[in-house]
């Protein structure tokens, strides 16, 4: 979970986390590199320095104000009851045997593994030990992610042949939305017979109309892949970030905007 969130250790209120040594050495592996895994073993690393100063993690060291503490368990040879079920060459395997010890220690506590690893969950629970996935990263609700575009019907007949008709846009306040649009937000704009795909343009404050145009010979399929391709192929947005299921044209769009745009760049 460390790899998805470097912040995880702030997220146990009062309770008290412990970090076997173990799971340091495996950061290590990932301490090099531009990915975002690598991102978030650098940032665990470095609040752990920035927590613990020039003390000693004895007895762990205090996260914040009615917070629990930050323990690092160092190695301790395996619990009778695992080493016949499981070997002690997997990293996995030496967690495991800190949780256990830990709940044999302190039997009046709860002591719960928590890991994003499905398999290392099941272990845990067949020894007898309280196993749950980290969900503080997770989505509560799809429904609630900004989607970068939505469907407005009944828009008047006069404000959809404006954007066929030069200079292709209109002024933001001519359009009454349920919600103010979003700065670079897409419109597919509805009045029952005609419709057009449109953006909002926060420096201008207008709707302007969106063209189905093609990037290095790719051609967009659908309103979504041409929504997709005018934002990559905008100067004025320096970041694009683009969500879908696999097959949807994510890469190729992304990458015909790149040869496209080549040409602007040395």
């Amino acid at each position: 979970m460390i790899l998805h969130d470097s912040t995880c250790v702030n997220q146990f209120q009062e309770h008290d986390v412990v970090v076997p040594v173990s799971v340091l050495e495996e950061l290590d592996q990932f301490k090099k590199g531009g990915e975002m895994v690598n991102f978030h073993a650098r940032e665990f690393l470095r609040t752990l320095d920035a927590l613990s100063g020039d003390r000693i993690f004895d007895d762990g060291v205090k996260l914040g104000p009615n917070r629990g503490r930050l323990i690092i368990r160092l190695e301790q040879p395996f619990h009778p009851d695992l080493r016949l079920s499981f070997t002690t060459t997997k990293p996995d395997h030496h967690i495991l045997n800190i949780a256990y010890l830990l709940a044999d220690e302190k039997p009046k506590q709860q002591v719960i593994l928590v890991t994003k690893d499905v398999n290392l969950r099941m272990k845990a629970k067949s020894i007898g030990l309280i196993a749950q996935d980290y969900t503080t990263d997770h989505v509560k609700n799809v429904d609630t992610l900004y989607t970068g575009k939505r469907i407005e019907e009944n828009v008047s007949g006069d404000l959809i042949r404006r954007l066929y008709e030069p200079p292709y846009e209109f002024e933001a306040s001519c359009l009454t939305l349920p919600k103010e649009p979003v700065p670079n937000e897409f419109f597919i704009l509805r009045d029952g017979k005609m419709s057009a795909l449109a953006t909002y343009d926060p420096s201008m404050q207008f709707i302007k109309r969106v063209d189905k145009v093609p990037a290095a010979g790719i051609l967009p399929r659908n309103a979504e892949q041409t929504f997709a391709l005018d934002a990559l192929l905008n100067p004025k947005i320096q970041l694009v970030s683009l969500t879908g299921k696999a097959g949807t044209g994510k890469t190729l769009l992304a990458l015909a905007a790149a040869l496209q745009r080549r040409r602007d760049y040395r």
